[in-house]
């Protein structure tokens, strides 16, 4: 079993940070914090494919796993090197 501190077969993005942290569900106004991005440019991004589509955390509220948003961060900024 996992704890917080065993990081060995984490990905390099994920390295540094709490397992408890990589499971947290960030709402779209952190998520645009964390990728340096506008609201309308996080919601395109998600209807382009960019980003995968927000999970449903209650009846109007839509977030994602930091892991989730983290991966997607460095492919983003990968394109972006190109």
């Amino acid at each position: 079993m996992k704890t917080d501190k065993d990081h060995s077969e984490l990905p390099q993005w994920a390295r540094g940070s709490t397992l408890t942290d990589l499971a947290r569900i960030i709402r779209p106004g952190e998520a645009c914090r964390l990728l340096g991005r506008s609201r309308s440019s996080l919601w395109r991004d998600v209807r382009d494919g960019r980003l995968p589509a927000p999970i449903k955390i209650g009846p109007r509220a839509r977030g994602w796993v930091m892991a989730i948003l983290l991966e997607a961060r460095e492919r983003l900024n990968a394109t972006a090197d190109r």
